[in-house]
């Protein structure tokens, strides 16, 4: 067996699904049996990207589809910056771009945590990931715990950069403050309600509090 099958522990999987790869990387997976097109009970999925937001696009389908296995492993191979045949992707640029939780490995929303980054080739490194629990929560309810907003943070710095007096006063904010804002303004799916917490978070924080409750209980 290759280095890259034994590397990956290939043998263990039943389903291995490969999309998108590269002709001159063939060669490395020459030994092992595997499909070109997503199946469901796929148990090993690798594939490959050329850039950020095609990385999002491709983690974003296969955590909505649920086709992997509940202990499946999902790469994507991404082509390095010194690659000489590829437009490389930054390494410290992934982290950010995918809102990945430091803490808990989290990919933004998604349902699935970074476990791991290894090389594949001279052009190609992967990262993989996997369920963040056995079985993976369905789509579609949105949050009410704090906590899970801590990676919603960054998006609203984002929002309130055209305000930067409420930009400084949110970022020197405790991080339990700023959590709690992330979730008034993102834990809804209506737009209007979202963009009406927005403006009443501007009002808050111009007049000098740090949360919406202490706001009330001085009115």
């Amino acid at each position: 067996m290759g280095i890259i099958s034994e590397k990956l522990k290939l043998a263990k999987y039943d389903h291995i699904v490969i999309l998108n790869m590269p002709a001159d990387v063939a060669p490395l997976f020459s030994e092992i049996q595997y499909q070109t097109k997503m199946v469901d009970g796929a148990d090993f999925v690798l594939d490959f990207v050329v850039d950020l937001p095609d990385m999002r696009r491709k983690i974003t389908a296969l955590n909505k589809a649920h086709q992997l296995t509940e202990k499946g492993y999902f790469f994507v191979a991404y082509p390095k910056v010194q690659s000489k045949q590829y437009s490389g992707i930054k390494r410290d640029d992934i982290f950010p771009f995918l809102h990945v939780n430091e803490a808990t490995g989290q990919i933004g929303e998604t349902q699935l945590k970074f476990s791991r980054m290894l090389k594949l080739d001279d052009d190609f490194t992967m990262i993989g990931m996997q369920w963040l629990t056995a079985k993976p929560r369905k789509q579609g309810a949105i949050s009410q715990r704090v906590a899970d907003y801590q990676d919603r943070v960054p998006e609203l710095e984002a929002k309130l950069e055209s305000r930067p007096a409420i930009l400084t006063q949110f970022q020197q904010l405790t991080p339990g403050y700023q959590r709690e804002w992330a979730r008034y303004i993102f834990a809804t799916k209506a737009t209007k309600i979202a963009e009406s917490h927005f403006d009443k978070m501007i009002e808050v924080l111009a007049a000098g509090y740090p949360s919406i409750s202490l706001y009330r209980m001085k009115k």
